[in-house]
């Protein structure tokens, strides 16, 4: 089998290594699988049994990323990625404001899956967010608190179609919070560069 591993170089010897060994491997040295293709065809998601059936693979592609150079891509797309959703969000409160309320609220729900998005970065980066809340850096704890109260806020508010609740939520409690988010990237991305 001819093995290809993209993104990130791993120790010699993976010529007569099982898949399983490989990925071992990988996540030995702080690795990420990101994808993995077995003669043309993604298996990433594909269970051990499923990948048996398979064999025999002809060519093996994996694509994987040191932890913290993915850490890294993801941070600087997050941060290009909020002031951008804070000129949509302001959209919304726009269409609102105007009275387009079926569309405000169809932006909206669009918005609650990059809030979800959002959430889940968060939840992953806490232990780097921590680590700087330990030694002075920010304030993470306190964030966390106001960004989880807006997001249960807002939610709440979208799902009565309560409008003025909805406006308000985004505009005073959203927005702070997204200003906040992208200050806490900022400040862990320069911890990481």
């Amino acid at each position: 089998m001819n093995i290809i591993i993209k993104g990130m170089e791993i120790e010699q010897g993976q010529e007569d290594c099982s898949l399983g060994e490989l990925i071992e491997k990988i996540e030995a040295q702080n690795g990420v699988i990101l994808e993995i293709v077995a003669d043309g065809q993604k298996i990433t998601n594909y269970t051990a049994e499923k990948i048996e059936n398979l064999k025999p693979i002809k060519q093996l592609t994996i694509i994987a990323r040191e932890l913290n150079t993915l850490s890294l891509e993801t941070i600087i797309e997050t941060e290009e990625f909020i002031p951008n959703f804070i000129a949509g969000i302001e959209g919304i409160i726009d269409e609102f404001t105007q009275g387009d309320y079926p569309e405000g609220f169809r932006r909206l729900g669009i918005a609650i899956e990059s809030l979800q998005w959002l959430n889940t970065l968060l939840y992953t980066l806490e232990g780097r967010f921590r680590v700087l809340e330990e030694i002075g850096e920010i304030n993470f704890t306190a964030f966390q608190d106001n960004w989880y109260k807006s997001i249960r806020e807002l939610t709440s508010a979208f799902e009565n179609q309560d409008l003025v609740l909805t406006s308000d939520i985004l505009e005073y409690e959203l927005i702070p919070s997204l200003n906040d988010y992208l200050t806490l990237i900022k400040e862990l991305k320069s911890k990481i560069n």
